[in-house]
């Protein structure tokens, strides 16, 4: 999968850590907490939408705007495990789907579901 094709926006709750790692390797990823502290899981989500990206986040709060919204970001990854930084990069390189598509990283494994 190209680079350019996949453009993220890591929600406020990501690790600085796992921002860097993608950036590092030449992904899109601004990070909510650097570029605009404090904003609502609205906007975030409306930003993600606007934009095409794939959303990363750890917040539990995204299921209810994905229920609610009919604008929707390409992709979300949520994270249930405390430290991602690797996962991405291997679910890229595993060539999981993300766009159009729900990602739960978590310690028992993936979970992958498309969005409806």
């Amino acid at each position: 999968m190209r680079k350019d094709s996949l453009r993220f926006l890591a929600n406020e709750k990501v690790s600085g850590d796992s921002v860097a790692h993608l950036s590092d390797y030449g992904y899109d990823i601004p990070w909510v907490a650097k570029e605009t502290p404090r904003i609502r899981d609205q906007a975030a989500w409306n930003w993600a939408a606007r934009e095409n990206r794939i959303l990363l986040t750890s917040d539990l709060d995204f299921g209810r705007l994905f229920s609610q919204e009919e604008a929707r970001p390409q992709g979300i990854i949520l994270f249930r495990v405390l430290k991602p930084r690797e996962k991405v990069l291997d679910l890229i390189h595993r060539g999981i789907p993300f766009s159009g598509h729900l990602i739960i990283i978590q310690k028992t494994g993936t979970r992958v579901r498309k969005l409806d």
